[in-house]
């Protein structure tokens, strides 16, 4: 275990450790150990087992290690950086421009220690800013940290010189070629293995660069020089981070000619980049064709048949099935406003690593690799969207074919597979308040119970919601570490895991969700806990058909015949807005007419003091009238209620088909790998073959 209690001053008992320093400074040692400035926990692998540490004010807290669950390798975290010292904490500016800063170090590191594999990434993100692989050369190092277009125009730059009485340095590093340009210089320099400064260098290769670059043009410069500690000034700046050298001006002078040398050497070819059309835009002849039209030299114009032209286009509204349907006269649609953020976040996603070192995990992601359809990949990886054919069923096209895809079970393989592979990587959201498990199960008992699945036989709900609370309890490390369900030890729940970019689930499955990990989930056997841990949250994640009134759907009917009492205990522990939106159901819109009925028939049985026809009095035209006025004014509110609901079910289609054509398909399509028992239990069914249809269209 890593000492983390010895101050740096300790360290030098002796005065054989300065000569090693390649600086000759000592303000490292000034620095308070992290242990001391942060709360710092360590977690390292040790005799088959793991074991974290957590140190506070730089002791042990608790005071011995304890055994946890992890994955192999140590793992060291910094938190609440300088709690104890308000003045430095203080001292920070806002987070972005703390990371930026952190980021830039970073990345300078990961070029110069190229050996060495780098990683960060903002917290609450899922994608890495900067993601470097070790045992590389330099060069594809900067290719992944930089990009290709500053890769391909790097010179390798070699300078060494050994006059005692002028300088000695040895420099390795890459310049750009003249064929690169950018709007400001980009210098990395160390020292003796050092990020530092040196604005004299700086402005000595820009010099050279003045007379190549066009102008307002800047370089991009990769230098790291060895030399004598004794040459090298590092008390320039109190930041330490601008130096200076002995025999300054040989140094840059030499610097400057290799680079200019270099430079001449690489320019016997400019290359300059144009933009002559427009992105997007056609270049047609001087009769209006594209080139794509024009037929080959030699050879007559060949029209492609009609019956193999692919018609519908996902990005253009006309295309679109809905395009048919009659829109609301509601407010517009509020996704349409991140319909960018939303596309660019998808395509820009990339899975993250499956190296996980478990074997059972593992083998999952080979039997997915291997069970892979190479039809429905086909089919899956380039479709176009028509539109919603039900609740279940999606419309796509591929090529001249249309399918009819369930959009329910592709959601639900597509959470299934990433599961596995953002196994021990998953983000978690957190839920607006915490929500305790056993009140969360006695919501999901309670809908057993009317719904006819759960019976006095099967023991008490209240037991049944504490056996499976203190299970999930006991676990809740585990499910923490390995999938980012977040579980404290009062058995409260904090937050679940972000299993898709964009994508929250239905929090009223959330009672149904937990008592299947209690019920379903086989924890003695590791890889079948995982895989129906996984089957479990793919049923919580994933597309289920939004409740429409007419559904006649088994789970719709449970939800619209629960009790009063239910709804009010599911609202009270999730957090549910208790307020009457004006969204009701049939259901209850029946329920309120036939009490409406009952009332009136009421009234009018006891409109007399004895209830009789001999006995009643004669009533007033005006009171007459007035019950006729409230009759009219009731049945009103009844068809008020039923377009009101009609509308409602427009706007969820809207809403289902934006997320489906935005959310659901752009990540089934760069994620997805189909098996092959959906070629056969009915997940694709062809409905219409382009070219069999003209035949059909010919003999008409």
């Amino acid at each position: 275990m890593a000492e983390w209690e010895l101050p740096a001053q300790k360290m030098l008992r002796k005065p054989d450790p300065l000569q090693d320093l390649t600086t000759k400074n000592m303000y490292k040692s000034l620095l308070q150990p992290v242990d001391i400035c942060a709360e710092l926990r360590n977690q390292w692998a040790e005799g088959g087992g793991s074991l974290i540490a957590c140190y506070k004010d730089g002791k042990l807290d608790p005071p011995e290690p304890r055994p946890c669950a992890a994955v192999k390798g140590t793992q060291i975290l910094v938190e609440n950086l300088f709690y104890n010292s308000a003045t430095r904490k203080r001292a920070f500016k806002n987070p972005s421009e703390e990371y930026a800063r952190m980021l830039d170090v970073i990345t300078r590191y990961a070029i110069q220690k190229n050996n060495v594999g780098f990683s960060c990434k903002k917290f609450g993100e899922s994608r890495a800013d900067v993601h470097t692989v070790p045992t590389v050369s330099r060069i594809d190092t900067i290719r992944a940290v930089f990009g290709q277009s500053v890769a391909r125009e790097l010179i390798p730059l070699h300078v060494e010189v050994n006059d005692s009485s002028q300088c000695r340095f040895k420099l390795e590093g890459f310049v750009s070629s003249a064929n690169y340009s950018a709007k400001k210089t980009t210098l990395i320099l160390f020292i003796n293995e050092r990020l530092v400064e040196c604005s004299a260098l700086k402005k000595a290769c820009e010099a050279v660069y003045a007379a190549i670059l066009p102008k307002a043009s800047k370089p991009f410069l990769y230098m790291s020089i060895l030399m004598p500690p004794e040459d090298v000034d590092v008390n320039v700046h109190p930041t330490k981070r601008e130096v200076s050298f002995l025999n300054q001006e040989s140094l840059t002078e030499s610097v400057q000619k290799a680079v200019e040398e270099k430079l001449l050497e690489s320019n016997s070819s400019r290359t300059f980049y144009t933009q002559t059309v427009l992105p997007g835009a056609c270049v047609r002849d001087s009769e209006g064709m594209e080139p794509s039209q024009k037929p080959p030299a030699g050879s007559q114009s060949q029209k492609q048949p009609v019956y193999k032209l692919v018609r519908s286009d996902e990005f253009n509204p006309a295309g679109r099935l809905h395009a048919f349907l009659q829109k609301g006269a509601s407010k517009k649609d509020e996704g349409v406003a991140n319909l960018a953020i939303t596309r660019r976040a998808i395509r820009q996603r990339k899975n993250p690593s499956e190296g996980v070192d478990l074997t059972s995990v593992q083998e999952v992601l080979a039997d997915m690799n291997q069970q892979v359809h190479q039809g429905l990949s086909e089919i899956v990886k380039h479709n176009s969207y028509v539109g919603i054919a039900d609740d279940i069923f999606v419309l796509l096209q591929h090529k001249t074919k249309l399918y009819l895809a369930n959009i329910v079970a592709l959601s639900k393989e597509l959470v299934y597979q990433q599961v596995f592979r953002r196994f021990a990587q998953f983000q978690s959201m957190r839920l607006s308040s915490p929500a305790r498990l056993f009140d969360i199960l006695m919501i999901a008992l309670e809908e057993e119970e009317e719904a006819g699945r759960w019976d006095e036989s099967d023991g008490p709900k209240d037991e049944i919601a504490k056996l499976n609370e203190d299970l999930l309890v006991c676990k809740a490390e585990m499910l923490q570490e390995y999938f980012g369900m977040d579980i404290d030890d009062e058995g409260y729940l904090h937050g679940l895991p972000v299993v898709l970019d964009q994508h929250t689930p239905d929090l009223n499955r959330l009672p149904q969700f937990i008592l299947a990990l209690g019920n379903n989930v086989d924890w003695d056997s590791e890889k079948e806990c995982f895989e129906t841990f996984a089957a479990a949250l793919a049923d919580f994640y994933c597309c289920h058909p939004f409740a429409r009134q007419d559904s006649p759907m088994e789970d719709r009917t449970a939800e619209a015949a629960q009790s009063p009492h239910t709804r009010q205990k599911r609202q009270r522990v999730l957090g549910e807005d208790d307020q009457d939106d004006g969204c009701k159901t049939e259901q209850e819109i029946g329920v309120q007419g036939e009490r409406a009925d009952h009332s009136g028939d009421e009234e009018d049985n006891n409109t007399g003091p004895n209830n009789g026809a001999c006995c009643r009095q004669p009533e007033e035209k005006g009171a007459v009238e007035e019950k006729g006025l409230e009759k009219r004014e009731e049945e009103c509110d009844g068809k008020e209620g039923r377009l009101r609901a009609g509308s409602d079910t427009l706007e969820s289609t809207a809403t289902r088909d934006w997320m489906i054509q935005h959310l659901w398909l752009p990540s089934i399509r760069l994620f997805l790998k189909p098996p092959a028992q959906m070629a056969q239990d009915g997940t694709f069914v062809q409905v219409a073959c382009l070219e069999k249809l003209y035949k059909i269209f010919e003999r008409c």
